[in-house]
């Protein structure tokens, strides 16, 4: 039996290392990737007629952007139906500035030639911490050196990249408490990096102390793409749910180059994966591939699955961002309808919300819905 599953985005996707998105993201910091598995599409079709004449809905398309203000009962009734009637769902929720800084450390600050075995967590745990706080805290300067040794990739602009961190960490004078140890993991990467130049020439050395490049695609390098990792996290997921038979799985989207490009390059590097031995297991995904799924392209306002993955994608991105980053002080019916969706998350299962946010941010979340 064929299993359907409907994807959209909301958030602007485009490229975290650019001069254009700033340390602000115009406007749009949170992103968000939802996967609906939707099979029964007339008795959906009817739900949504019903609701419509309920509403007084007249538009053909749902869109969140148009509800999540105006009517958030709408998207509430969606929820509750979704939660119901037992639809499968998966999503993605990121903080770019939290992507951002995560990029920084695991290359620039604590990457992985430098790093001691992490057999206690405790490494991990004090990228974690480094992350969250330069998430919150980080000067433009620091972003502006970071995408220009993203984009323009050369030993002058990766040591002025990690200078402007050691700066910028050597100015709280020690209010955080890992700026030392920061400082001193930046001034071991700078050694590192000249003695890999040293080795393999100026050009593969500083290849190592910045993110791999995704490819857009017309063949240009663009780097730091958060519907990548959300679209490689969606594939282990559903991999994990469906037992790793994905056969039958069929995946639509709105009709979109960039998206088939961008998932068919992650399929490719899942199934050619080497997975070295005592990497942690994803208790909630399993990245090993063995079947692909199909891919079918459709117009979102054709497509009920698409909308309502839509809706669930765009919700999830402006209920975190006005609730936990704006402390915005908003109605209940949000509180409602975010609690129908996480309520799939249990521990071990691949369904629900996967939150890429600052620890302290991820904590306020779990705490107030009890994850």
């Amino acid at each position: 039996m064929t299993s359907n599953y409907y994807l959209d985005e909301s958030g602007n996707s485009g490229d975290l290392a650019t001069k254009k998105s700033g340390s602000k993201f115009g406007g749009q910091p949170i992103f968000s990737l939802a996967c609906v598995g939707l099979n029964d599409l007339a008795h959906a079709n009817e739900f949504i007629k019903l609701l419509k004449t309920i509403y007084g809905l007249e538009s053909d398309e749902l869109k969140s952007e148009d509800l999540y203000f105006k009517q958030p009962e709408v998207i509430l009734d969606v929820a509750k139906y979704i939660f119901e009637n037992r639809i499968p769902i998966i999503v993605e929720v990121v903080d770019k500035r939290y992507c951002v800084s995560t990029a920084i450390v695991g290359h620039q600050i604590i990457p992985p030639y430098d790093s001691p075995p992490d057999d206690d967590g405790l490494i991990q745990a004090v990228r974690n911490e480094i992350s969250d706080f330069l998430s919150f805290n980080m000067s433009p300067a620091c972003y502006a050196a970071f995408y220009k040794s993203c984009m323009e990739p050369s030993e002058e602009n990766l040591l002025e990249s990690m200078e402007a961190l050691k700066c910028f960490l050597e100015s709280d004078d020690g209010a955080f408490e890992y700026s030392k140890f920061a400082v001193d993991n930046i001034n071991e990467t700078i050694d590192t990096c000249l003695m890999f130049k040293r080795q393999f020439g100026e050009g593969d050395s500083v290849k190592k102390f910045i993110p791999l490049p995704d490819d857009s695609n017309n063949g240009d390098s663009i780097a730091l793409l958060p519907h990548i990792h959300c679209q490689f996290n969606i594939l282990a997921r559903l991999n994990k749910y469906h037992l790793k038979d994905l056969a039958d799985v069929v995946m639509h989207h709105d009709v979109q180059d960039q998206f088939g490009q961008s998932i068919r390059s992650c399929i490719r590097t899942l199934k050619n994966a080497k997975f070295p031995g005592g990497v942690p297991e994803v208790l909630t995904a399993d990245f090993i591939l063995k079947d692909e799924p199909a891919f079918r392209f459709v117009k979102s306002e054709e497509s009920l699955g698409v909308q309502f993955a839509d809706l669930l994608a765009g919700f999830v991105s402006r209920y975190i961002n006005g609730c936990f980053y704006k402390n915005l002080d908003v109605l209940d019916i949000y509180h409602k309808t975010f609690r129908y969706i996480v309520s799939y998350n249990r521990p071990m299962s691949p369904l629900g919300v996967n939150f890429v946010l600052p620890p302290s941010k991820q904590a306020l979340v779990f705490k107030k819905f009890n994850l």
